[in-house]
């Protein structure tokens, strides 16, 4: 799923955005390597399984999964953080746009929901916009 959401991102919000990438921990973002101004990373997050709706035969279960859009963001001549912060705005609305309410895969996913987003300063003229997104994925058998 998470490179369906990458393709999504790509195809529907590039510009603002310079480079959509996957990651794996939101540690590892801030440790490693200086991404560039307007790269959005997509990191998978929680998942949550139901128990399964049928108590013989087939198997139907949902499982609630979560994922996070990371967009970092520098503007090193901004003291206060006032540029940084409008700059949230165009990133966010380009998330929003191109995931809420779309859906990954029509046969096996519900649409994504916004959960919560949070700006998270990282220092030296860098702050991180974070967004969780919610969806929900079917595991359907037939046995």
């Amino acid at each position: 799923m998470i490179g369906a959401i990458i393709d999504r991102l790509v195809a529907a919000a590039m510009p603002p955005f310079i480079a959509i990438e996957g990651a794996e921990a939101l540690e590892a973002l801030a440790a490693g390597t200086k991404p560039r101004h307007g790269t959005c990373f997509v990191l998978p997050y929680d998942e949550a399984g139901e128990p399964n709706t049928r108590s013989t035969g087939a198997h139907s279960q949902r499982v609630q999964v979560e994922f996070l859009t990371a967009v970092v963001i520098r503007q090193y001549d901004d003291a206060k953080g006032g540029k940084r912060i409008s700059a949230v705005d165009q990133f966010r609305d380009a998330t929003e746009d191109a995931l809420a309410g779309w859906t990954p895969d029509v046969e096996r996913h519900a649409p994504i929901n916004f959960v919560a987003s949070r700006s998270a300063p990282a220092g030296n003229g860098v702050v991180w916009f974070v967004t969780t997104w919610s969806t929900d994925r079917y595991i359907r058998k037939v046995s």
